[in-house]
Formats: C-alpha cells, structure tokens, sequence
C-alpha cells in the first residue's frame, strides 16, 4: 500500500489552536512562548520529547536571537519571571 506522508505536530496537547478550539482563552504571552520555542534552534531550547516542558540550553542565545522577535525585549530572566 501507499501511505501518503502525514507530518503530525509534536506536540498536539500544547499547540495553542487545538487548546483555543476547546474555548480555552490562552493569554498572549503563552502562545507567544510556544511559538517561540517551537522555532528554536534545538541547541538554543527544545522541549522535552514528551512535549509538556522546555529545556532552555542557553540563555545568552535564547536572550540574544530570539526573545525580541517575539516580545518587546531581550531580557530571558523577565519571560522566566512570567512562566
């Protein structure tokens, strides 16, 4: 048989449309957070392979090159302040 290849999310317990299709209002700074973290380099922070946490691998990095595309500024110790 031919199976078409279909690229299943990760991590479907925390994708922000499934959650907000239960009528769950996710505030902004946590879909923020997910979207982030899910284009992250894998050597700068990941989640874990069960999907229900995130290993942030390096600050500086994280801080530096991704945090001000998604937030107002660059500074990992006021997102980690919010988690």
């Amino acid at each position: 048989t031919n199976t078409p290849n279909i690229k299943r999310d990760p991590h479907p317990r925390l994708t922000p449309a499934i959650t907000a299709s239960a009528g769950v209002n996710i505030p902004l700074f946590l879909t923020k957070t997910f979207e982030m973290l899910s284009a992250c380099d894998p050597d700068v922070a990941c989640w874990t392979p069960a999907g229900d946490m995130f290993v942030v691998k390096n600050q500086n990095q994280l801080g530096k090159q991704y945090i001000p595309r998604y937030f107002d500024h660059s500074n990992f110790s006021s997102c980690k302040s919010w988690l």
